[in-house]
């Protein structure tokens, strides 16, 4: 979840006194766990609007060893169930009722404020009094809207799927309705090893050469796939104009294996062959290159294969 998710903490643009604490500052100094753990506890606590300004998780401090899910303390993950359930205060109700649009009498695509100038004329009654009838009406239905909704945020489902915690699963399980399940909820229950949404998410990404996505899902499966990929692919890795072409496909498919693996020795050796072509006198990929990293990709799936993938250790930036 590359895009998503250098994304993760449930942090709300807040017109309220009380706002979210930016996480961000967490990057760039050295921080105690406790302190990202409160900073998250306060602000899946204070979520204030419908839209998230963003979901963020930082680097980790100290340490790495499971250290995105030690951010999430048991209190958090309890207002995690609670977001699953629509669980909200009147506070947040309050906060997430948007009348921007209705309020904005200067805007001549207005019809909230014409429809209320017309009932004014028609019923010879003041236009104020009219006005805030309809917004009270307005503000109600929304309140009743809010209060009844099943909605749960793609980012929440993400969070959730990645901690695999048995308390989220028959949350994510239910929004499975008739035919359709979403990519995300898809996703979450993958990374819990259901089927089928198991298989048909690494079809679906391993198609897409969506690596980010596949190490999300973080499974044997997933192990074997990447390995495939990254023995059997040739060409540039591109975007999607075709343009900024600066890796090797395969060389994406190994760099995930080597997140899965948690192997040191695999991010070295091949950190090695990288600046043996760009020092002195830098050189594009090669046929040469691509036979030495896959020597070295052979080597450590040989080592790591028949070992479960340390999927607590998959950092965030690695979706």
């Amino acid at each position: 979840m590359k895009n998503i998710i250098t994304l993760l903490l449930i942090a709300f643009t807040v017109t309220a006194c009380k706002a979210q604490i930016n996480v961000r500052k967490y990057e760039k100094k050295g921080v105690y766990l406790k302190e990202i753990q409160q900073a998250i506890e306060y602000n899946l606590s204070q979520i204030k609007m419908n839209e998230p300004e963003y979901y963020f998780i930082p680097d980790p401090p100290l340490t790495k060893q499971h250290y995105f899910y030690n951010y999430f303390t048991e209190k958090a993950k309890l207002r995690m169930v609670e977001l699953f359930e629509g669980k909200w205060t009147e506070e947040e109700i309050e906060s997430r009722i948007n009348l921007n649009y209705e309020k904005d009498t200067l805007n001549p695509r207005n019809e909230f404020y014409k429809d209320a100038k017309k009932i004014a004329k028609r019923d010879s009654l003041p236009l104020q009094r009219v006005w805030d009838s309809m917004l009270n009406t307005r503000i109600e239905e929304s309140r009743k809207n809010i209060a009844d909704s099943k909605y749960v945020d793609d980012r929440v489902i993400n969070i959730a799927g990645y901690l695999r915690d048995p308390r989220f699963l028959p949350y994510l399980k239910k929004m499975d309705k008739g035919n359709y399940v979403s990519k995300e909820v898809e996703l979450a229950l993958a990374r819990y090893g259901k089927e089928p949404y198991l298989s048909n998410a690494i079809e679906r990404h391993y198609k897409r050469g969506s690596f980010g996505k596949l190490a999300y899902i973080c499974s044997n499966e997933v192990i074997e796939k990447l390995y495939k990929y990254a023995i059997t692919k040739e060409g540039l890795d591109c975007d999607s104009n075709g343009m900024d072409c600066y890796s090797l496909l395969a060389e994406s498919a190994m760099s995930r294996l080597v997140i899965l693996f948690n192997s040191e020795g695999m991010a070295k050796e091949m950190r090695e062959v990288k600046y043996e072509y760009e020092y002195p006198d830098y050189r594009e990929p090669d046929k040469s290159y691509l036979k030495k990293m896959r020597t070295i990709t052979k080597k450590y799936y040989k080592q790591f294969k028949e070992q479960e993938p340390d999927c607590e250790n998959v950092p965030v930036y690695a979706w």
